[in-house]
Parts: structure tokens; sequence; C-alpha cells
């Protein structure tokens, strides 16, 4: 990002990975800046910060896909910031996973998990639910052939990373419920 600051433009580079980053990154540099700190510092600062192993960070499998993990507090309201993040990401074949969520602010656990999987298929060309997401989808949402269910986290990561011949699924796998 470009941040403009006293008739200066800085350029802030980070590791972290979501427009939803900017502000807070812009107020850390202000502070600092504004506590004396150079401005060059804080910027080599700002870009050297890891970023969170749970909280949408790139990793790279051994194939090559690289993908996006965001395994922290899985709330309905976290998760916009992951679809934009995803959305934004250039990729030829885009995945959302959905495992546990949590929280159920507007009605049951079913219908939550149907409103996260229509969001997700916004961003992505598929879904693969697992966990209590996989247990808890409704038949409706199941019913969209974009939609998986794996009742084993195994049997899900060999399906993403291509172990598993794609169009003939093993009886363990999951399919689809109903």
């Amino acid at each position: 990002m470009t941040l403009s600051d006293a008739g200066s433009e800085h350029v802030l580079a980070t590791r972290l990975v979501g427009l939803h980053w900017e502000t807070a990154v812009a107020l850390a540099f202000t502070a600092a800046t504004r506590l004396g700190a150079d401005p060059s510092r804080a910027a080599r600062a700002i870009a050297s910060l890891p970023t969170s192993r749970e909280r949408l960070s790139m990793t790279t499998a051994s194939g090559g896909a690289r993908f996006l993990v965001d395994t922290a507090k899985g709330r309905e309201s976290s998760l916009e910031a992951a679809f934009a993040a995803l959305a934004a990401l250039p990729a030829r074949r885009k995945l959302a996973v959905i495992g546990s969520l949590i929280d159920f602010p507007e009605g049951a656990a079913g219908e939550t998990v149907a409103r996260v999987t229509q969001r997700a298929l916004t961003v992505a060309g598929g879904v693969m639910l697992y966990g209590s997401a996989a247990r808890d989808a409704l038949p409706e949402t199941l019913a969209d052939p974009r939609v998986r269910r794996y009742d084993a986290i195994r049997m899900l990561g060999e399906r993403v990373l291509g172990r598993h011949r794609a169009r003939r699924p093993r009886a363990r796998e999951g399919g689809r419920r109903g």
C-alpha cells in the first residue's frame, strides 16, 4: 500500500494477506512515526512481520499447489475477510474448504453452513465440507454438485492434492448425504 503522510509518500509492503489489514498497517506505521520512529525503519519493520499460521497465510504444498490457510475461529462473521482474500487471489482453480464452524447467531447450524457455503461459492468453484460443517450440512446444501462432503480430513486432503481419481470417489470419502 502507499500511504501519504505529512506530504511524503511511503510504500508499505507486508506479508499479510487480505485488504482488511490495511487499516491496522496504516495505524501501526502512523503511530510508530508519530512516536519518533524513522519512516523507512518503520516500513521495514512492517514488511518483516510474520503472518499468523492460522489466519490468512499462504502455504505451498510439495506438488506446487498454493493454499490460503484460515483456520482460526470458524465464526461466520470472520469468514468475509477470508472470502475477499480468496476472491482477490489469481488462481486457475479455487476451492473453499470449510470445517468446524462455531457460533450460530442467525439460526441453526445447518442454516449457517448453507449461508457460508453459498457465500464461498461466489468466490470459489467448489466447496469441500468436513468436520462439523459436513455433519451439519442440510440436504439442500449437499444437493449442489459443487459441494462435496468429507467425513475424514485425510480423504479431503488427498482429493485437494489430486491424489484421488477425480470422477470416482471411494466409498469412505463420504460423498453426499441423502
